[in-house]
């Protein structure tokens, strides 16, 4: 497997964003991806043609750096962490579960995962994209459904984690529940926060005044989310707190 050459493993950690923000955890970030999101905050994770390198290590290898940390939960994040090979990512996995791990995987929602992968998850964090990501990306929600559909079989929980730039993104939202997406049915967490920029050029201030449009936009829409109880309005923890640093 591949893992991003400068953050691969690190922690202990807070777990910045959606339901378990706060959570003391490890982060396992992998390299690779099939999106190239026109903000991505992590391009040094998506491949060579946004200069980003890697490590090849076997599983047991990760697992003997977590075992060092001493956290007991771990993210599994990336890039797609689902585009590993799929072989070892499975038997990853099951070490991890076989080692008392609570596991989350952060994924787009644009990969199955085979194999017994999705019965060995905690907690499937899944990122359909928006507009303002580009068009291929917000147009690959292909397995959300399958995702929303499969988990009553497991004992894993699940959310949504939208990252909104401008209202066209909310917009689109609210367009594909409508019409596309079964989480209604689900009671499945939405997670919306604002789009907080690269690391690069984050700035508190901007991303105050983002956070306070969202929360407006919200609020004046309670007609609409009168049918999904489980939204939530949350910030990037991590950016709040640390800014443009990494590996935290």
């Amino acid at each position: 497997m591949k893992l991003e050459a400068t953050e691969g493993v690190f922690g202990p950690t807070i777990q910045g964003e959606g339901m378990n923000i706060g959570m003391p955890v490890s982060f396992v970030r992998f390299y690779g991806c099939d999106f190239r999101c026109s903000w991505c905050d992590t391009p040094f994770a998506l491949g060579k043609d946004k200069g980003g390198t890697f490590i090849e290590i076997t599983g047991e290898e990760i697992v003997d750096q977590l075992d060092a940390i001493d956290c007991p939960n771990v993210v599994l994040s990336g890039g797609n962490p689902l585009i590993q090979p799929r072989k070892e990512f499975e038997l990853f996995v099951e070490l991890l579960r076989d080692k008392g791990y609570y596991v989350q995987v952060e994924t787009q929602g644009s990969v199955r995962p085979v194999g017994t992968v999705f019965y060995n998850v905690d907690c499937w964090s899944l990122s359909p994209k928006l507009p303002s990501a580009g068009k291929m990306e917000s147009e690959n929600w292909k397995a959300v459904n399958w995702f929303l559909e499969n988990i009553v079989d497991t004992s894993a929980t699940i959310q949504l984690k939208f990252v909104v730039s401008n209202d066209e993104d909310y917009n689109y939202i609210k367009q594909r529940l409508s019409t596309d997406i079964v989480v209604k049915r689900f009671l499945t967490p939405i997670i919306l926060q604002p789009e907080g920029l690269q690391l690069e050029t984050f700035d508190f201030t901007n991303y105050r005044s983002s956070l306070n449009h969202l929360c407006d936009l919200v609020n004046s829409d309670t007609s609409f989310w009168a049918d999904y109880k489980t939204i939530r309005v949350l910030p990037q923890l991590h950016k709040v707190i640390w800014g443009v640093e990494r590996k935290r």
